[in-house]
């Protein structure tokens, strides 16, 4: 069987893939080993020609002149579009030249299935292989249906491409309810970090290392975090609080933190040194909101690493975070700009200690379950095999 992804983005070597959607590159080759022959459809990057990443065969195509190329590989296209205004003058050459690009391809290759990711607008790209007839599949992963949202008339004329996938999937049952289309299949993606096998439960600590690993940027709600770091430390709890990532807020953050000696900002951090960060911390929490603009977490990937690690999580109940966090069960959740409900939930916890390594093996065997780039990848060859074979119905499980 042969599939063809369509993305915004293909690296170019091992070493660029670890930074751009390296959890992506893991699934795929899952299903290739699972005996499904996988091919990419993307733009070029600053005019790199490259036919392969590994053992995957990349199409890549050209848009503009080299310079001008840069759309959805460093930056996501919506990100890049709000710091970058030329940004937008690039986007009717790169929709025409994927679509052309396409349309050669199809006249060339036949494919068992088109598989497009970020369907709001790629999708555009698969229509010549749906006019032949191959089976498309969507995979819809939050942001791009929030900016079809902010697109007003454009945006309702990229939602009528939903209509156009014989399979439609979303990475969390609050992305399917954005979508707002039936019979959407939930196809959560798993870790960037890789690791061979779960670390044990910690032990609990006198002086908790509470971490938080993401973005800053409104909606990660790190400001409550702050404030919630005040509140325990009024309580006579001795516990430091390490920042990961970088993002617009960071000095606004510093200036509200610059009293309190136990929060530290450590700025974007290599994997190998992220890792050492999660092996070193008690706690993890991820205070996520729904920001001015309506945004907010499609899943909360950092919460699988976390309890990888063995860490107890605390999170939000925010967008996707409910799929990863059942109260209780795997982790605790709080209300979103909370910052009492979060010192509370840590409090809980290095008060219940036993019920928190609990939690953390209840969150482990789910990751197993659910989140494992094994279990995604044969949901997808289950997929592509209906597709292929035209079955009737599809039972997931």
């Amino acid at each position: 069987m042969r599939v063809l992804h369509i993305l915004t983005a293909c690296p170019y070597s091992e070493e660029e893939a670890e930074v751009l959607t390296p959890w992506l590159w893991r699934i795929l080759r899952e299903v290739e080993r699972k005996g499904v022959k996988v091919e990419l459809f993307c733009p070029r990057y600053l005019g790199r020609e490259g036919e392969r990443f590994g053992d995957l065969y990349v199409h890549r195509f050209s848009y503009f002149f080299p310079k001008g190329e840069i759309l959805g590989y460093k930056t996501a296209i919506p990100e890049l579009l709000k710091i970058n205004r030329w940004a937008k003058f690039l986007i009717p050459f790169y929709i025409t030249s994927g679509f052309l690009n396409a349309l050669i391809l199809s006249g060339k290759e036949n494919y068992d299935v088109i598989h497009v990711h970020w369907p709001i607008p790629l999708s555009l790209f698969s229509l010549p292989f749906k006019v032949k007839g191959t089976p498309v599949v969507h995979s819809y992963y939050t942001v791009e249906i929030k900016l079809a949202e902010s697109l007003g008339i454009l945006g309702k004329v990229l939602k009528i491409l939903v209509k156009t996938a014989n399979v439609k999937t979303a990475i969390s049952s609050y992305s399917a309810k954005l979508l707002g289309e039936k019979n959407v299949i939930i196809l959560p993606y798993s870790s960037a970090l890789e690791f061979k096998e779960f670390f044990p439960p910690k032990e609990k600590p006198e002086n908790p290392r509470i971490l938080f690993v993401g973005r800053l940027v409104e909606r990660k709600g790190v400001i409550y975090l702050i404030w919630a770091m005040r509140i325990l430390k009024e309580r006579g709890i001795r516990a430091e609080l390490r920042i990961v990532g970088g993002g617009p807020l960071m000095e606004s953050l510093k200036n509200s933190a610059k009293d309190l000696d136990s929060v530290k900002f450590l700025g974007k951090l290599s994997a190998e040194d992220l890792m050492e960060e999660y092996k070193r911390a008690d706690i993890f929490v991820l205070p996520s909101i729904v920001d001015s603009r309506g945004d907010t977490e499609g899943l909360g990937v950092v919460l699988l690493e976390a309890l990888s690690f063995g860490l107890p999580v605390i999170a939000s109940n925010v967008g996707g975070i409910p799929d990863i966090v059942e109260d209780g069960k795997t982790g605790i959740l709080v209300p979103e700009k909370d910052p009492v409900a979060i010192a509370d939930a840590i409090e809980k916890l290095l008060s219940n200690w036993e019920d928190a390594k609990l939690m953390v093996l209840r969150g482990q065997e789910m990751i197993r379950e659910r989140f494992s780039p094994e279990k995604i990848a044969d949901k997808l060859v289950r997929i592509y095999d209906h597709l292929h074979r035209g079955s009737p119905t599809l039972e997931m499980g």
